[in-house]
């Protein structure tokens, strides 16, 4: 039988999510090896037996015979308390540590170690932390990261002005980046530099500059955008900027909800440094973005992945929209609520009132978004706990559910939020069950499912719930961003033009809208139970890219859906291998496109006397931006054989693709089916590829040497999204255009500034070229 002690004096590493009671050291068996939970200890010092059966279930046994040596009212993270409680093991098998060590693990990043200590580095990099107490102490192998060092237990830690951060990671990897409880100004200093230091893929600026926008107090709204300027500064690249994917990011829409800005900032910064440091050069800026991605090494796929995103879509992100009341902390901007302000089931007196408000409305009408994400938080779900045992504390959180451990999950770290899902949302169209869902539903419900699943969970912090807003999961409301970005250009019975009086008034002509601007899937996400969270609950970027990882935390996961949704607004294929090689990437960032520059850049030579293999050649691709990947094959033909709208960098339209695919000179594979990473998004995949592959092999016997042969990977993706439940209001197809634009052929949408969406079936790759000698 294993046992665990828990000596005394121990120093409070933190609180246990699942029973409210302190983490601390502990040994096994006399080596110091686990961190576990300190049992039967409350923040008021209460002795309780509650929790038992957590133990119970992992196989362990909790001896309450040693009770409580000393009271002692611990309440900080750092205070002493006096315990010497024993568990046991019932088995020592090792299936039972692993289990308990992974819930160590959650916690730990929950409530990152920090522990009077001194550091010592072996040659493998573990680290040896001995604490100052003599009793306590704690090694961990598996611990790598930025350990801060406290005041010894005779200073008062409020005089303590000196912390040591100790960089214990191994070398040529950085430590990891705790993501911080960012303020107004702290978020326009880091917009600042990734808009000096990366001038090609960021624009800063402002609504008040951009749009002549009065100030609400004396704050700015800022408005960053990211986007590859060098790769559409060529004439062509010009043309391929008008037809960009576009995807629109909020945070803080109300000021006193404190996640969105800094998943938003930090999102943004990933995605820069990531293009940066693809592109190349010698540039310090550009050096410095590589090393700080040196953390990502073991997801060796993400950073390519990211800098594809950045030079293929343009990001448009308001990390503050509610400028002065994020700086406030207040939920309104001058007493007036942001989310009931747009033109959408709104009195016209009643919207556009805010600055805030007209930011988000000035962005939308020179863009086409197909995606946007608002973020939020302070969701609580009310309703009844199953089990007759359920205990609530003092700072109550009241759970519908059990959690696995048999017990009520109502804790006072517990944290149950929403992905509160999609349209409808308006007062006018509630009651979905009777009336009718969206006529988007399919495609909103999937996304929004597997972002849930992408997000993953941590602690006592669970998967998001999804559903459709007017089905009940959260309340309506009138003149909502959600609604609006989706409805306010077609859906006419709620189109509401604005005729406000604050600052001074505002233009009915801006809330006139093209029959394009306004058909978004508009996604509201609820990021947490509580509106400012502990800072130790945001996470970190270690693991960063694993819906499992240690590093998981509200910030964390809520990086990870927004990086895909700005992978799923649009569909692509890749060439990602040949004979098992890996292919050069499609794009390069910050490369001025050129019309068929792709076939001196993206090519293989293939000797046709080397041997008896020459005459095939097998290629690898994968398929990204989508779910269900209904049809895909590979399609080739000489060179001279292929049209010139067949240019690298543009998609043909499908008339064009029908043309050429049915010509005599143009052969296929067999057609394939299956899916891409995103249906099954909460599968870590590690250092591989998380992009299942399809493979085939060309036969070249046909064709000569002198040849070069140009071969595509074309999909037929997610044709599910054109479906519609049995009633949708009102009684109309599909109306977005990221649902039209990869089922419906004839869906063609532009604006006056000549941004467009074109509705195609068909998605062809960049092209491998091979060349036969």
């Amino acid at each position: 039988m294993t046992k665990i002690w828990l000596l005394n004096p121990c120093l409070v590493l933190g609180v246990d999510p699942f029973t409210n009671n302190y983490i601390v050291p502990n040994q096994i068996d006399g080596v110091n090896k686990f961190k576990t939970l300190r049992s039967g200890y409350e923040r008021n010092g209460t002795f309780r037996e509650r929790g038992k059966g957590a133990y119970d279930s992992l196989g362990l046994n909790l001896n309450l015979d040693d009770p409580i040596a000393q009271k002692n009212d611990a309440s900080k993270f750092g205070d002493i308390v006096y315990s010497r409680t024993l568990l046991e093991s019932t088995s020592d098998s090792e299936d039972v540590w692993s289990k308990w060590s992974e819930k160590s693990r959650i916690i730990e990043q929950i409530f990152p170690l920090e522990t009077s200590c001194e550091d010592l580095q072996d040659q493998k990099g573990e680290i040896k932390l001995k604490q100052r107490t003599k009793t306590c102490k704690w090694l961990s192998k598996r611990r790598y990261g930025k350990t801060r060092k406290w005041c010894k237990e005779s200073d008062v830690r409020e005089k303590c002005s000196k912390t040591c951060e100790v960089d214990c990671y191994p070398k040529g990897r950085k430590s990891p980046h705790n993501f911080p409880r960012d303020d107004y100004n702290s978020i326009v200093d880091g917009m600042k530099r990734l808009a000096d230091d990366y001038p090609n893929f960021v624009t800063l600026t402002t609504s008040q500059g951009r749009y002549g926008l009065p100030k609400a107090g004396s704050t700015s709204n800022h408005i960053l955008i990211i986007e590859d300027k060098n790769r559409h500064s060529s004439a062509i690249g010009k043309k391929l900027s008008k037809s960009l994917p576009e995807v629109f990011f909020s945070g803080a829409l109300h000021g006193d909800e404190r996640n969105g800005p800094t998943v938003t900032y930090e999102t943004a910064r990933l995605l820069v440094l990531s293009a940066a440091c693809n592109s190349g050069g010698d540039e310090i800026s550009i050096k410095t973005a590589c090393r700080e991605l040196s953390r990502h090494k073991s997801t060796p796929w993400a950073v390519p992945w990211l800098a594809r995103l950045v030079s293929t879509r343009r990001i448009v992100i308001v990390p503050m929209a509610n400028a002065l009341g994020f700086k406030r902390k207040t939920r309104a901007e001058n007493g007036i609520d942001p989310n009931r302000d747009f033109a959408f089931d709104q009195s016209p007196s009643k919207c556009m009132k805010t600055i805030a408000g007209r930011t988000i409305n000035e962005i939308f009408r020179e863009s086409l978004f197909q995606i946007s994400i608002t973020f939020h938080s302070g969701i609580e779900l009310i309703g009844n706990c199953e089990k007759k045992s359920c205990f609530v504390p003092k700072k109550s959180c009241f759970v519908p559910f059990v959690n696995y451990f048999g017990f009520c999950a109502a804790t006072i770290l517990c944290s149950i939020s929403f992905l509160s899902g999609w349209e409808w949302g308006n007062v006018g169209r509630m009651n979905a069950k009777k009336n009718g869902f969206s006529p988007d539903d399919e495609g909103q419900r999937q996304l929004s499912e597997e972002i849930s699943s992408y997000c993953g969970s941590f602690g006592q912090t669970r998967k998001y719930i999804t559903g459709s807003i007017n089905n009940g999961l959260i309340y309506a409301v009138e003149g909502g961003m959600e609604d609006w970005a989706y409805g306010g250009s077609w859906d006419s019975k709620f189109m509401t033009t604005c005729n406000p009086s604050t600052y001074g008034g505002y233009s009915k002509s801006k809330t006139q809208y093209e029959d394009s601007t306004l058909r978004s899937f508009n996604l509201l996400v609820e990021t947490s139970n509580d509106k400012d969270p502990f800072e130790s609950s945001l996470g970190s970027d270690e693991d960063l890219f694993n819906p499992r990882g240690v590093g998981n935390g509200h910030i964390s996961r809520n990086i990870r859906l927004t990086l895909m949704v700005a992978d799923v607004v649009e569909p692509y294929s890749s060439i990602v291998s040949i004979n098992k090689q890996d292919a050069p990437l499609d794009i390069v960032p910050g490369i001025p496109v050129e019309a068929r520059s792709c076939i001196s850049r993206k090519f293989v030579n293939i000797d046709l006397l080397a041997s008896s293999d020459a005459s095939s050649v097998t290629l690898d691709w994968v398929v990204g931006g989508s779910f269900t990947v209904d049809e895909t094959k590979l399609m080739y033909s000489k060179w001279e054989d292929v049209p010139e709208k067949f240019n690298c960098v543009q998609q043909p339209t499908e008339q064009e693709y029908i043309e050429y695919e049915s010509s005599s000179f143009t052969s296929s594979t067999s057609i394939q089916n299956g899916h891409t990473r995103w249906t099954d998004a909460e599968t870590f995949s590690g250092k591989d590829d998380p992009n299942p592959h399809f493979s085939e092999t060309i036969d070249l016997s046909s064709f000569s040497s002198g040849d070069s042969i140009a071969v595509f990977a074309v999909c037929v993706v997610d044709k599910m999204w054109a479906k519609q439940p049995t009633k949708v209001q009102p009684n109309v197809p599909p109306q977005s255009h990221v649902v039209n634009s990869r089922t419906n052929s004839d869906w063609n949408h532009i604006i006056s500034n000549g941004k467009t969406v074109q509705g195609r079936i068909h998605w062809i790759s960049v092209p491998v070229t091979i060349n036969l000698q």
